[in-house]
Parts: C-alpha cells; structure tokens; sequence
C-alpha cells in the first residue's frame, strides 16, 4: 500500500511538472528574471552629441531606449518604425535620422533590434549624401 501512495505521489509531482513546464513555454507562466541590461544611448544632432545610460529589460528595443531619454516623432508603417525627428530636430529631404550599434548600421529597424548589455547604440542625423553611403 506504501508503493501506491509513493508511486501516486510520483506521478502527481510529474505531472505538475510537465504542466508548469509546459504553461512557461506558452504563456510565461514561470517568469524568469532574464535580468536587465544596460546601453549606451548616442544622440549625434550634426552639431554635438549626448550621451545617455539606460537600463532596459531584455524585451525592449533600441526605439524603446531612445523613448526613454528623447522626445521622438515617428511614423509607423508596416514594416515598423521610421523615425523622423528626436528632440525637435526633423529630417527633411536633405537629412536623415539614422542608428547605429557599436560603430555598426543594423540590418533591422530600431523598434526591432533588442540590444545586449553593453551595446552603444547612436542615432546621428545625417544628410542625404551621408545616408546614402549606407545603403
């Protein structure tokens, strides 16, 4: 009789295990504390640059980083963010707001790049001939 309440309980523990493990995957039931990271954040307006630290959680992106220390106007389209002025300066047909990730241009929008702790990520306003050089 011992064998039976030994082997139910068992098979209890299991089960509430596969079912914790199971809900952690779908739903994120068990949180884990990815821990937070910290980042760089570079605003270079063509005249100077700021510097700014910001703590962020492994799920937010560098448009999330940039909200954090910046007034940001932006347009949001299908494909995601464009950003079109940050602190009141505004692109135009001559300029461009740009970002960069450790000296690097990404291949995705801000809004979709999750930094790693430590990444310096700068926005430069650029002119057009800059930009182009980008692409």
């Amino acid at each position: 009789m011992n064998s039976r309440y030994l082997l139910t309980g068992i098979l209890l523990v299991a089960l509430v295990a596969i079912i914790s493990l199971g809900l952690a995957g779908i739903t994120g039931f068990i949180v884990s504390d990815g821990g937070n990271l910290e980042v760089q954040v570079d605003i270079d307006n063509g005249v100077n640059t700021t510097t700014h630290i910001v703590t962020l959680n492994p799920k937010e992106s560098a448009f999330d980083a940039l909200k954090r220390v910046a007034v940001v106007d932006y347009r949001i389209y299908a494909t995601g963010i464009f950003i079109t002025g940050i602190n009141g300066i505004m692109q135009d047909e001559n300029h461009y707001w740009l970002y960069f990730v450790n000296g690097k241009m990404p291949e995705v929008g801000c809004d979709f790049y999750y930094p790693k702790d430590g990444d310096v990520i700068t926005f430069r306003y650029l002119t057009a001939k800059e930009a182009r050089g980008y692409f």
